[in-house]
């Protein structure tokens, strides 16, 4: 029996590793999260208040569907003006978020040199100019800029609370946040001319994998929604059951439990036919919208278009584009949410009066859907906790994932590197 481990996988949240293990026949692989994070011995016996602040170590995203489980919790309705901060914020989070992502990809294929002699060597016409790529993390800087205003801190907000958010607005930021979401929109739309014209997947690995449901969350009927692989709805449950609909399996070789729908049963990553795993994030969402919304028109859309495929099929540069897509709406959501009449109004917080026994609340953050449900005595001092995050609904297809490229790559254990430079990049946009 021989045993390779690639590792660390870049861009990953966690620390995590494939393993792959040959023993006679075709390699088995194990994408394996190294690090086990107890949230209950975090969170219980504290006051649920406090679970705003503590639970944005998971992503920023999690400060907002924490006050919104606090909404539930406390019976307590936000007023327009924390409403809008609050969806400004993730929209923020969502252009940060994707942008980022772009910029590790793009990043790692585009020529450090380019600015000199050495640069007229091995040129690949495909490369993205690198000033292009700068740009990518000056308006991430930008985006960073507008969550502090509107969330108090960059990576760690902490102004949404029980009943709306903490603070008003000072005066200057208003102009602040106006010129950085029209800054943002116009770039975007710049970035998103440029990537039309490039074929991403000569830039990467590409792949379909096999069909496998996704999960998305409908914000105006609070519905989640579960898609088959061409993107029809199969069927829909209100997202206060979310936790009764969604199991989760647990496997000796990694720390990152499996996410699967209970009416289905668990199925075994190994099975030849999944039936009860899903996937959730953007590409999910994409696959599930009639219509698309794009700065591009004319020939550009057309063959943005015509690479996705109708639906678009789930593959690794679809994943990307994705992102694409995306972030455009979110910078559009941005300049809109920015205005100054949607941030002002008589009241920041309505003040809660009740406790029940539990607060559930579900959003789409830009990894995925996530949701919280918290059950708290009478003082409000929490007593369980549950947490469904993104990367636990993600963790099945991602080990279907690096399963795949190891068995492509037939020459892999000549030059791991390159096998493991596939699977980051594959991961990267799940």
């Amino acid at each position: 029996m021989r045993q390779t481990i690639l590792e660390p996988l870049r861009w990953m949240e966690e620390l995590t590793r494939v393993m792959v293990i040959e023993n006679g026949g075709p390699p088995k692989t194990f994408l394996q999260v190294m690090t086990n994070l107890n949230l209950s011995k975090m969170c219980i016996g504290r006051p649920v208040e406090e679970l705003p602040r503590i639970l944005t170590i998971l992503s920023p995203a999690h400060h907002l569907v924490s006050a919104m489980a606090l909404d539930s919790l406390f019976n307590v309705t936000p007023p327009p003006l924390a409403v809008n901060m609050r969806d400004a914020l993730l929209q923020t989070l969502f252009f940060i978020r994707h942008m980022r992502k772009l910029y590790f990809f793009l990043s790692s294929h585009s020529n450090p040199f380019e600015d000199f002699s050495l640069s007229q060597r091995n040129i690949d016409q495909h490369s993205v100019p690198r000033d292009l790529i700068d740009q990518i993390m000056r308006h991430v800087a930008l985006a960073q800029e507008a969550t502090k205003i509107l969330g108090g801190r960059a990576d760690h907000p902490i102004s949404a609370v029980a009943g709306g958010v903490s603070r008003f607005l000072k005066q200057p930021y208003y102009d602040r946040l106006s010129e950085i979401g029209r800054s943002c929109l116009s770039f975007s739309i710049k970035l998103a001319r440029v990537l039309a014209d490039i074929k991403l997947e000569d830039l990467l690995y590409d792949f379909d994998i096999q069909p496998i449901l996704s999960l998305t969350i409908h914000g105006n009927s609070n519905e989640v929604q579960v898609s088959d692989s061409s993107g029809e709805l199969i069927y829909q449950f209100p997202a206060d059951q979310i936790f009764e609909k969604i199991g989760l399996q647990q496997e000796p070789w990694t720390y990152k439990p499996f996410a699967f729908l209970k009416e289905k049963g668990w199925n075994s990553l190994d099975s030849e036919k999944v039936t009860s795993i899903y996937f959730v994030g953007p590409l999910a969402r994409l696959k599930f919208q009639k219509e698309i919304e794009y700065p591009l028109s004319g020939e550009n859309w057309k063959s943005f278009e015509d690479a996705f495929g109708s639906p678009p099929t789930f593959g690794i540069a679809n994943a990307y584009r994705a992102l694409q897509v995306e972030i455009f709406q979110a910078a559009g959501r941005m300049v809109d949410l920015y205005r100054q009449e949607s941030l002002t109004g008589p009241v920041i917080r309505n003040i809660p009066t009740e406790v029940k026994e539990e607060g559930i609340a579900a959003i789409e953050s830009p990894d995925g859907l996530i949701a919280h449900r918290y059950k708290t005595d009478s003082r409000g001092i929490v007593e369980k906790i549950e947490i469904l995050d993104s990367a636990t609904q993600n963790n099945a297809i991602k080990c279907l994932i690096a399963k795949r490229v190891v068995e492509e790559s037939a020459d892999w254990n000549h030059d791991p590197k390159i096998t493991k430079g596939r699977i980051e990049e594959a991961l990267l946009p799940f």
